[in-house]
C-alpha cells in the first residue's frame, strides 16, 4: 500500500511539470499538528558571530534582499535604496559596491537579483528582467548577455555549472540555462496558474552541491542537480493540505474568492532554509503564520504559531527570519541595531562571541547586523 501511494504521488508530480526526468528521492516533513508550546531560538543553536556591517556614505543599506558568504567576502543585495551588490569582508568592513544605475556598459535601469560563481570568482547580476551582467569579485565589468525569456530570480549551480532562473512571464516558472543564458530545460508553466500566478521572493536555497527550489502553492521542495529536478522533501499537511483537485477549482475563482479559499488550507510555504541539522520554514493557515522546525537527526518536527516563538539570544521582541546558510553550516539572520542596543547588557554576557560589538559605531540608523547561528 505504501509503495502504491508513492507511485501515485510520483505520477502526480510528473504530470504537473510535464517532464520525464523529475525523480522522487525525498524525506517527508510532518506538519500536521500544531504545538501550543513555546519555541526558543537557542534550540536551533547559539550565535557564534555578530558582524557589524560598516556604515559609511558609500555602504549605506536600505534593505537586505539576499546574503551570500564565501571564504573571503560577504555579498549583500540591496534592491531598494542602494540598488546594487555590496561587498564586505568577514569582519564587516566595506570593500566595494558592484553595479550602478545608468545606460552605459555594466549599468542598468533596475536590479532584480544576483548570484555568484564561487570557484571562478564571478558575480552574475540579473537586471531589467532579462539582462545578465557579469563582474569579477574586484568589481570589474566583464560582459553581459540577454536571455530570450523574462525572469526575476537567478541562481548558479556550482556543481552543474548551470544558471537557474525563475521566469516571471507566461513561460516556465523554473528555467535551467547554460552559463550564457541559453535555455536548456523548463518546468512548471506559469500559465497553469492563470492570473493567480505569484513569484516567490526567495525561491532558491544554494547549498553549494545542490540548489533547492520552491514555487507558489506547492508542498514540495525540489533539488536541482545538473538538468534534473528531484523532490528533495515533501511537506505533509495532512487533511488540511491543498490538493491538486482543490487547487484546480479555486484557480478558476476571482482574486477575492481565490484568497478567501486559500485560508482554509495549510499552504504558501515561505522562507524555507536548512543546514545539516535543521530544516525550517513558515506557512500560513487561517490568516495566521506558523513556523515548522524539523530536526534531521531524530526525524521529528514541530509546528508553532509565530506568537509562540521567542528570541532568547538577542532578547528582542521579534523572532528572526533566517536568510541563508554558510558553507560552515551556520544559519544567517539579520538584526537591526535597535535590537542590539536595547539588550546590549544581556548580549555582552555571551563571552564566546567571536566578534565583539563596537558600541561607539552602533547607533540608530547604522547598517543592519548579521548574526551567525551554529547548530549543535
Amino acid at each position: 500500500m505504501k509503495a502504491y501511494k508513492i507511485l501515485i504521488l510520483l505520477i502526480v508530480i510528473l504530470s504537473s511539470c510535464n517532464e520525464k526526468n523529475l525523480q522522487f528521492d525525498s524525506k517527508t516533513i510532518d506538519a500536521k499538528s500544531i504545538s501550543k508550546d513555546t519555541f526558543y531560538l537557542s534550540t536551533l543553536g547559539d550565535i557564534t558571530d555578530i558582524i557589524q556591517l560598516e556604515t559609511i556614505n558609500s555602504s549605506l543599506l536600505s534593505s537586505i534582499n539576499k546574503v551570500y558568504f564565501n571564504k573571503d567576502y560577504i555579498f549583500i543585495l540591496d534592491k531598494l535604496g542602494g540598488k546594487g551588490v555590496f561587498i564586505f569582508n568577514k569582519e564587516g568592513n566595506f570593500i566595494r559596491k558592484i553595479g550602478k544605475i545608468g545606460k552605459g556598459a555594466g549599468e542598468y535601469l533596475s536590479i532584480d537579483d544576483f548570484t555568484i560563481n564561487k570557484n571562478d570568482k564571478l558575480l552574475y547580476l540579473l537586471t531589467d528582467r532579462r539582462n545578465v551582467l557579469i563582474y569579477d569579485f574586484t568589481g570589474n565589468y566583464l560582459k553581459n548577455f540577454k536571455t530570450d525569456f523574462y525572469a526575476s530570480k537567478i541562481e548558479y549551480g556550482n556543481g552543474a555549472k548551470k544558471l537557474y532562473f525563475v521566469g516571471d512571464d507566461a513561460g516556465d516558472n523554473l528555467i535551467i540555462a547554460d552559463i550564457n543564458g541559453k535555455k536548456v530545460k523548463g518546468f512548471f508553466p506559469n500559465k497553469n496558474f492563470g492570473h493567480h500566478v505569484r513569484i516567490l521572493n526567495n525561491p532558491f536555497v544554494n547549498l553549494d552541491s545542490i540548489v533547492l527550489y520552491r514555487r507558489f502553492l506547492d508542498d514540495n521542495v525540489y533539488a536541482i542537480k545538473n538538468e534534473s529536478l528531484y523532490v528533495h522533501c515533501k511537506i505533509d499537511f495532512g487533511n488540511q493540505s491543498l490538493s491538486e483537485t482543490e487547487l484546480t477549482k479555486i484557480l478558476k475563482l476571482d482574486k477575492k474568492g481565490f484568497k478567501a479559499n486559500l485560508q482554509k488550507y495549510k499552504c504558501h510555504i515561505k522562507y524555507y532554509i536548512e543546514n545539516q541539522t535543521y530544516s525550517t520554514f513558515i506557512f500560513f493557515y487561517n490568516k495566521m503564520p506558523y513556523q515548522c522546525i524539523y530536526n534531521k537527526i531524530d526525524n521529528k518536527s514541530k509546528i508553532y504559531p509565530i506568537t509562540n516563538l521567542k528570541n532568547d539570544i538577542l532578547f528582542s521582541k521579534t523572532f528572526p527570519i533566517i536568510q541563508s546558510v554558510t558553507s560552515t553550516n551556520k544559519f544567517v539572520f539579520v538584526a537591526e541595531p535597535e535590537e542590539i542596543l536595547d539588550n546590549l547588557k544581556f548580549i555582552e554576557l555571551k563571552k564566546h562571541l567571536n566578534s565583539t560589538i563596537n558600541k561607539s559605531k552602533l547607533q540608530i540608523g547604522s547598517n543592519p547586523i548579521l548574526c551567525l547561528l551554529k547548530s549543535e
